[in-house]
């Protein structure tokens, strides 16, 4: 009897060491969520980094940095209102050093081609989109862009003098209106946002464009709006006839 007792005394005491050793373990928590936060803090510190290097001064390093979540970070960060146009899309990398913030957004967006307005309190940002006219002088404007003209008429009826016999007689007018279609390398000049306005009479066309877009147009009128240049060749061996048999 007094065996038994003893058995049963040191089952008991092993099932409450077992007991509270379960207890006092910690609950371990599995792999992927404990790092699922990771990796979007160390993209977001990858892509945009502000470091204060002064009174009011910043050194700023971009990479790939979403220009909407930027300026949303900057707007939340430095308690400004900014306002951004749905047609700012992109990204920029960028290496800033000592600038106050007024200085990184101007440069910025200058890189970018953007603009800001300065609407009461809030600032807009928005697409910078600017005009050129272009003259055409060596080349017709359809040698450059495709134009689709369109001939519109009119007519009207002469009243006849008093005691006359009445004759109708009809004046025409016509107007030409063009529209862009776009031809060869030039529309590669142009952006999403970009577009063409031709004037057939004066052999010229308006573009609508961001700034460095309209370099570009400007480089292609500069080698495409040229003289053709003629060269006369001597023959000294061969008849011309020949050659063009």
């Amino acid at each position: 009897m007094i065996k038994k007792i003893t058995i049963w005394l040191i089952v008991l005491n092993t099932a409450r060491v077992s007991l509270a050793f379960t207890q006092d373990k910690p609950a371990e928590v599995p792999a992927a969520e404990a790092g699922a936060a990771a990796p979007s803090a160390n993209v977001q510190d990858f892509s945009v980094n502000i470091k204060p290097s002064g009174e009011n001064l910043y050194s700023i390093e971009l990479r790939d940095a979403a220009l909407v979540d930027l300026f949303r970070m900057m707007s939340r960060d430095y308690n400004l209102n900014i306002m951004v146009d749905a047609k700012v899309t992109g990204t920029i990398t960028a290496t800033l050093n000592n600038v106050t913030i007024d200085e990184a957004l101007h440069t910025i967006m200058e890189l970018k081609g953007l603009k800001m307005e300065q609407k009461g309190k809030i600032m807009v940002i928005e697409p910078d989109l600017v005009s050129r006219i272009f003259v055409l002088r060596f080349v017709k404007l359809s040698d450059i862009v495709q134009v689709e003209t369109t001939v519109t008429t009119s007519a009207t009826a002469a009243p006849a003098a008093a005691g006359a016999t009445t004759v109708n007689t009809q004046t025409a007018s016509q107007s030409l209106s063009a529209s862009y279609t776009g031809k060869n390398n030039f529309q590669q000049c142009l952006s999403g946002d970009g577009y063409v306005i031709p004037d057939i009479q004066s052999n010229s066309f308006m573009v609508v464009d961001y700034p460095k877009n309209i370099e570009k147009v400007e480089k292609y009128i500069k080698m495409a709006d040229r003289t053709k240049e003629k060269r006369i060749i001597k023959l000294q061996y061969v008849n011309a006839k020949e050659l063009i048999q």
